[in-house]
C-alpha cells in the first residue's frame, strides 16, 4: 500500500473588499491614526485584484500570488515581496524603492516607469516541508 501524495498547499483567496479593508488599516497606520495595522498578505491569493494607487510601503507580501494584479501608481517602497508571483501584474509607474523582490516571478509583468531604486532582485526560493524530501521548492504556476 503506497502513501497518498501530500495535499497541495491551499492559498487563501482574498476578495477585493477584504484587501481594501486591510489597505485602509495600513493607511491609518501610516497616517498615525488609531486603528491602524500593517498590511500582511503573506502567502495570500490576490490574483487579478485592483491595488492601483494604494500605499503598501513596508507591507508583507511574502509568497503572495499577485498574478494579473493592477498596481499602477502604487507605493511598495520597502515592501517584502520575497518569492511573490507577480506574473502579468501591471506595475507601471509603481514605486518599488528598496523593495525585497528576491525570488519574485515577474514574468510578463509591466514595469514601465517603475522605480526600482535599490530594489533587491536577487534569486531566491520559498520552500515547504516535504515528508519525503525534507524540503521542496515552491514554483510559480504558469
Amino acid at each position: 500500500m503506497s502513501a497518498s501524495p501530500a495535499p497541495a498547499h491551499v492559498i487563501p483567496r482574498l476578495t477585493q473588499a477584504e484587501v481594501d479593508a486591510i489597505c485602509a488599516k495600513h493607511d491609518r497606520l501610516w497616517s498615525s491614526k488609531p486603528g491602524g495595522a500593517r498590511a500582511v498578505f503573506a502567502g495570500g491569493g490576490l490574483s487579478g485584484l485592483d491595488l492601483r494607487g494604494k500605499n503598501l510601503c513596508d507591507a508583507d507580501l511574502t509568497g503572495a500570488i499577485l498574478q494579473d494584479c493592477l498596481f499602477q501608481h502604487a507605493r511598495l517602497d520597502h515592501a517584502n515581496l520575497f518569492g511573490a508571483d507577480l506574473q502579468r501584474a501591471n506595475l507601471a509607474e509603481t514605486s518599488l524603492r528598496r523593495a525585497d523582490l528576491r525570488g519574485a516571478c515577474l514574468r510578463g509583468a509591466n514595469l514601465t516607469g517603475a522605480d526600482l531604486f535599490e530594489a533587491d532582485l536577487r534569486e531566491g526560493a520559498i520552500a515547504a516541508a516535504d515528508r519525503e524530501r525534507g524540503l521542496r521548492m515552491l514554483e510559480p504556476t504558469q
